[in-house]
């Protein structure tokens, strides 16, 4: 996965998707070799 530059990972989770509530933060979904869904907060 790409970041844009300067960007911060805030948090990773399996839980449930984050909310994106500012402008520069953004959730992004992903999978795993295994199969496991999990997301990415990250903010720049």
């Amino acid at each position: 996965m790409g970041l844009p530059r300067g960007a911060m990972v805030k948090s990773v989770t399996a839980a449930e998707q984050p909310a994106a509530d500012e402008e520069r933060r953004k959730a992004r979904s992903l999978v795993c070799r295994n199969d496991h869904e999990f997301y990415v907060l990250f903010e720049w």
